[in-house]
């Protein structure tokens, strides 16, 4: 089975700022379309994600290593991801980690089928959904899958409601679906106006 790779942080954690599963979701998501696939790919902007093995333990195998680390940065915090077949995918907090996999259970069953495969030549970012897409192969029924990281804009949901006399705001759940606020406690949101669109999480 391939692993997704971790974010791998070279320095002290001491001095680092690590996203947190407050600030970051990870979602499963497939696409049916192929035109709306490429669309994607071909329109996002292009993320570089550094990857390396774990090795902390002597017994390490660079050729088959049992933890994969992959790091992104931005705006100057660290988003680390681990990819493990004992582990699953979990996310890196410092010295803490979180599986994604008690929040997800679909994904521990999408790491084991054999289609399963990290594009690192196509992963990008949706600036409309403040997403990283990372392809992950194409499964027996022809699907586009790739693995989400949503990032959670911390906008309170209080001082975005106060506006909603603006005839052209909306708000739409993760799948582009239009949705009420109160319909949707606790799911992050789209909320978009006229050409601007924000993403926070619906407390």
């Amino acid at each position: 089975m391939v692993l997704i790779a971790y974010l791998f942080v070279i320095r002290s954690a001491h001095a680092q700022n690590f996203y947190s599963s407050s600030e970051v979701t990870l979602e499963w998501k497939y696409w049916t379309d192929d035109n709306s696939w490429d669309y994607l790919i071909q329109n996002g902007k292009p993320v570089t994600i550094s990857c390396a093995p774990r090795l902390d333990s002597e017994s390490i195998s660079l050729t088959y290593p049992t933890e994969i680390i992959a790091t992104y940065i931005r705006a100057n915090k660290f988003l680390v991801i681990s990819f493990s077949n004992n582990l699953g995918i979990r996310l890196r907090e410092g010295y803490s980690a979180k599986s994604f996999e008690r929040l997800n259970t679909i994904m521990s069953y999408v790491q084991e089928q054999s289609w399963f495969e990290i594009d690192f030549e196509h992963i990008v970012y949706e600036p409309s959904f403040d997403r990283i897409m990372i392809p992950c192969g194409i499964d027996y029924n022809g699907l586009h899958n790739a693995l989400c990281i949503d990032f959670i804009t911390s906008t309170a949901v209080k001082s975005m409601t106060q506006d909603s006399s603006n005839s052209e705001i909306r708000y739409y759940d993760m799948t582009g679906k239009c949705v009420e606020l109160d319909d949707v406690k606790g799911q992050i949101v789209i909320q978009t106006n006229g050409n601007t669109s924000v993403k926070f999480l619906n407390r």
